[in-house]
């Protein structure tokens, strides 16, 4: 799957990717542009999508993370119940976490977790879904 990095004004371009949510088996009314983060080790989506998503804030547990700017309040939510949509492909979101002043950050433990490739260039993100089987 290749992804066309996406404009974001000025002449800037960042690997950002289409994602849907489904919780519970339902496909939530959200879709979000996600930045392909290999530095974040997990999913990080702004609080304010936490209720969006489906998450009650008695749902979330409160914890500290580190990030570039020094250590954030961060909400955790349980996420068994959770897909993230990658083209076309629902796959498990094994963490995610939520931030007030966080963009939407895809971290590697979806990538590493569900991908064989991840190659970038200069103007697109190219993903090759993992095969089932035994690796």
């Amino acid at each position: 799957m290749k992804f066309p990095w996406v404009e974001c004004g000025g002449g800037v371009t960042r690997p950002l990717l289409p994602v849907g949510f489904r919780k519970d088996g339902r496909v939530l009314g959200v879709d979000t542009l996600i930045l392909v983060d290999t530095g974040a080790d997990g999913t990080m989506l702004p609080l304010s999508l936490a209720p969006v998503i489906g998450f009650a804030a008695s749902e979330l547990k409160q914890a500290t993370s580190s990030a570039i700017g020094g250590r954030v309040a961060t909400w955790t939510a349980q996420t068994t119940n959770v897909r993230i949509e990658i083209g076309g492909h629902w796959l498990p979101l094994p963490t995610l976490s939520f931030a007030e002043e966080s963009p939407p950050l895809l971290g590697r433990d979806v990538i590493f977790a569900n991908f064989d490739l991840l190659r970038m260039t200069a103007n697109e993100t190219e993903l090759r879904l993992r095969k089932p089987g035994p690796r």
